[in-house]
C-alpha cells in the first residue's frame, strides 16, 4: 500500500496541517525552523498504535488544549492523524477474495491513542453469525424455562413474566453486531429479577446466562472486527528516526514475536518487506523449502527497497531463521 495522504492535526506546533498529497516518487517538507517539520513526519509514525504520545504534546494555548484541560473534551475525540493509503495490484493478492474491490484504505488516530480503519469504497461487513445467533436463541429458550420456575417460587416476579420474556425474545432476535443494544437488554433483564428480588437459583441460573451470552458476543465481535485487522496490518507503518543505529546481526524469533519493539534492525525489516510476526509463526514451523523461499521473497524485497533509495554503493542483503534467531547476513 502506498501513502497517499496525511493530515495532522493538534500536534505541537500545528493546529491543522490540512490534506498533504504524497507524491509516488518524491515529496518534500520545507519550512523555517520550529515550523512543525519534525512534528508532521512523527506523527506519522502514529499509524503504528503502539507508537506513544503524551499529553504535552498537544498545541499549547490552542482551544483543543483548553477543552481538553477543563474536561469538556474527551481524548478520543481530539483527532490528530488522517492517512489514506493506496491499495496497489501487488497487495491483492495478500487479501481476501471480499477486499478485493477495496481502492483505498484511511487510518485515522485520535489523541487517546484509538485506531479507525475505514475503506473506499466501505468494506460490506458480512461476518457469518448465524451459528451464534442460533446460541442466543437457544439460551434465551432456556432461560425462559429458568424465570418461569424462578416465577412460581416468588409470586412477585409473576408480575413481570411478559416483560422479562419479551426482554429475552428481542435479544434472540436483535442485531448482534449492535452491542449497545444487546448490553442494554441483558442489564434490563437483570434489573427485572433485582427488582423483584429473585431467589438464589434463578440469579445463579442468570449469571451463568448472562456469562454464556458475553462470551458468544465476544465472538460475534471478533468476527466483524477481523476485515479491518487485517487491513491495518497490512498497511506500512512509516517510522521518524532522527538518529542512525546500527543494524543487529540477529534476533531471538520468539521475543520478536511478542513484542517487535526488542528489535528496531528486524522491526524496519518488518516495516519494509511485509514480514508480519504473524506470519513468521507460521513460517518457523513450515517445511525448510517453504521456509527458505519465503525469506528469499523478503531478502529480494528488502534488497529492490534499500537500494532504489541508497546511492552510495549497492548492497545485498540476506534473512535467515534459524535455531529460533533471525539473522540478517
Amino acid at each position: 500500500m502506498r501513502l497517499k495522504r496525511v493530515r495532522v492535526q493538534n500536534y505541537h506546533s500545528i493546529i491543522d496541517s490540512g490534506d498533504t498529497e504524497v507524491d509516488p516518487e518524491l515529496t518534500c517538507i520545507v519550512g523555517k525552523t520550529g515550523s512543525g517539520k519534525t512534528s508532521f513526519l512523527n506523527m506519522i509514525s502514529g499509524i503504528d498504535k503502539s507508537k506513544p504520545f503524551s499529553e504535552s504534546e498537544l498545541p499549547r494555548g490552542s482551544a483543543t488544549e483548553a477543552q481538553f484541560r477543563d474536561r469538556s473534551l474527551k481524548s478520543d475525540d481530539i483527532q490528530q492523524l488522517c492517512a489514506s493509503f493506496e491499495v496497489e495490484e501487488s497487495d491483492l493478492s495478500s487479501l481476501p477474495t471480499e477486499c478485493r474491490h477495496i481502492r483505498e484504505v484511511r487510518v485515522r488516530r485520535t489523541f487517546g491513542g484509538k485506531i479507525a480503519v475505514t475503506t473506499v469504497p466501505d468494506y460490506p461487513v458480512r461476518a457469518d453469525t448465524s451459528a451464534q445467533a442460533a446460541k442466543i436463541m437457544s439460551l434465551c429458550e432456556k432461560m425462559a424455562t429458568s424465570f418461569a420456575s424462578g416465577a412460581a417460587r416468588k409470586p412477585s416476579l409473576v408480575s413481570d413474566k411478559d416483560e422479562f420474556e419479551s426482554g429475552l425474545r428481542d435479544l434472540a432476535g436483535s442485531n448482534l453486531s449492535d452491542h449497545k443494544e444487546t448490553d442494554m437488554i441483558v442489564r434490563s433483564l437483570r434489573n427485572i429479577l433485582n427488582e423483584g428480588l429473585a431467589d438464589e437459583h434463578l440469579v445463579a441460573d442468570f449469571e451463568e446466562w448472562a456469562d454464556d451470552i458475553q462470551r458468544i458476543l465476544a465472538q460475534v465481535r471478533e468476527l466483524a472486527r477481523e476485515p479491518q485487522q487485517l487491513l491495518y496490518e497490512l498497511i506500512p507503518k512509516p517510522r521518524y528516526l532522527d538518529e542512525p543505529f546500527e543494524l543487529e546481526d540477529e534476533a531471538s524469533l520468539d521475543e520478536f514475536i511478542a513484542d517487535t519493539s526488542t528489535s528496531e534492525t528486524f522491526y524496519c525489516i518488518a516495516l519494509i518487506t511485509g514480514m508480519l510476526p504473524t506470519l513468521l509463526q507460521k513460517i518457523r514451523s513450515a517445511p525448510s523449502e517453504e521456509r527458505d523461499a519465503y525469506l528469499a521473497v523478503k531478502s529480494q524485497i528488502l534488497n529492490e527497497q534499500f537500494n532504489a533509495y541508497w546511492r552510495q554503493g549497492k548492497h545485498e542483503f540476506r534473512i535467515e531463521l534459524n535455531h529460533g534467531k533471525l539473522r540478517l547476513v
